[in-house]
């Protein structure tokens, strides 16, 4: 498989979610964007199995799993469909065991750059949940897979699917994760040797950021091409540089900054409100706001309108707003349009740091183990931050210390989600108290 292909599909991937730049004048928001997708609670496949013949290297271990496509796909045919589901359950299995399935007899090119950077994106996720102090291997799956469309390539057939899933991790066996509208770009081609896939992707930050700086060399005509070794080489590293990232990251959370902060405000912030209403528009959207999914990312917009359920008012005072009364934007202090502050993530991060007077009283800078329901945490690689989610349940031992936060967040929509699971290994804290008149 040739590298100008699969970084013409990457290319594509990464112009229509405009997530992966932070963006200017539009939402503001870095948050890891993914289609809307309607519940399928009562669409599952959950008396289904998958058992398809496949070789020794690609077949999943007895995991107490399953998935399938919840609608007839009579766009694809029965081979198409089992190299997917076969694709998906190597992939679940993967997160199930904390241990990498090798899946390369499916791929055209089995030690080509697409089985490569797959590998590479699997082995990081991998990783990160095994550097964690929680168990995060899982008990029981169950993803669903929609087809969204379907295109004839110069190579291939591009299938583009959305992926439900509830999980539950073996530290919290009674929580069952929730995540909506996951979206997998498949490119598949006849072989001699029946379907294989060409290239997959999942859309995110992840694979964006192991193939990098090799964008370059499909958009500037005068660069030579580099080799498939060099490419495979980069993701490598680029890799071993994230996962040097999520080192430190654990680090850092675990810091104590400062216990002795005394905060004063007027009005308390009413947590159960807060997470009552981010509950409510898990995997669907409020209409009375715009949704900024496709145009950035709807993470901060989402965690906006929660914090205003909780009784947070909207800020048109002083050197520092934070508002929303319609799309364009407007960062001053007129009762229109809206700020960057709203929907981005940086933008609310510097807002909660610096704001005084009338509006939000927060810590911006919080220890991470001081966390309560309602409270905020912005994530990212590092300081550029991507993506925003609210704490929904605090889980204690018995002694009341720390073990994990669950989230709830647009875009990716998920709910009761670890925050420990998270991909972005950069979390920070944004306590919220209340409010000054």
């Amino acid at each position: 498989m040739k590298l100008k292909i699969v970084l013409w599909i990457l290319i594509s991937m990464f112009l229509l979610e405009g997530c992966e730049i932070k963006p200017h004048n539009s939402s503001g928001s870095n948050d890891s964007d993914t289609s809307l997708v309607e519940e399928n609670n009562n669409n599952s496949n959950s008396e289904d199995s998958f058992e398809e013949d496949i070789s020794s290297e690609a077949k999943p271990p007895v995991v107490k799993g399953q998935g399938g496509f919840v609608d007839d796909t009579e766009e694809l045919t029965e081979e198409e469909k089992n190299i997917i589901l076969t694709f998906m359950d190597a992939y679940f299995e993967s997160l199930a065991t904390t241990e990498v399935m090798d899946i390369a007899s499916l791929y055209k090119d089995s030690e080509g750059i697409n089985a490569e950077l797959n590998r590479a994106a699997w082995e990081f996720m991998v990783e990160v949940r095994k550097k964690q102090s929680n168990d995060l291997t899982l008990q029981e799956y169950e993803y669903f897979l929609r087809v969204d469309k379907v295109e004839d390539l110069e190579e291939g057939t591009r299938i583009t699917i959305s992926e439900d899933s509830i999980t539950k991790f073996s530290e919290y066996p009674d929580v069952e994760a929730e995540q909506y509208g996951i979206i997998h770009y498949f490119v598949l081609d006849e072989t001699a040797d029946g379907i294989k896939i060409l290239s997959h992707l999942q859309r995110g930050t992840l694979y964006w950021a192991l193939i990098g700086e090799n964008r370059e060399y499909i958009t500037t005509d005068n660069l030579p091409l580099l080799t498939d070794a060099q490419v495979i080489e980069y993701i490598h590293t680029q890799k071993e540089e994230l996962l040097r990232k999520a080192d430190n990251n654990l680090q850092l959370r675990n810091q104590v900054i400062d216990e002795d902060k005394e905060i004063v405000y007027d009005h308390p912030y009413n947590r159960d409100e807060a997470i009552g209403y981010a509950n409510n528009w898990i995997n669907r959207r409020n209409t009375e706001w715009l949704d900024y999914s496709n145009l950035g990312g709807n993470c901060q917009n989402f965690a906006s309108q929660s914090m205003v359920a909780g009784g947070i008012p909207m800020d048109t005072q002083g050197d520092h707003v934070w508002k929303w009364f319609g799309a364009t934007l407007s960062n001053t202090t007129a009762t229109r349009g809206r700020t960057s502050s709203w929907t981005g993530v940086d933008e609310f991060y510097a807002y909660a740091q610096l704001n005084d007077g009338f509006g939000l009283v927060a810590d911006a800078d919080a220890n991470f183990d001081q966390g309560e329901i309602g409270d905020i945490i912005i994530l990212g690689f590092d300081e550029n931050w991507r993506h925003t989610v609210m704490i929904t349940e605090v889980l204690t031992d018995a002694d009341g210390n720390l073990i994990e936060y669950l989230v709830a967040s647009n875009t990716k929509d998920q709910k009761n989600y670890p925050i420990s699971a998270y991909l972005y290994t950069r979390q920070q804290l944004i306590k919220i108290y209340g409010w000054n008149e």
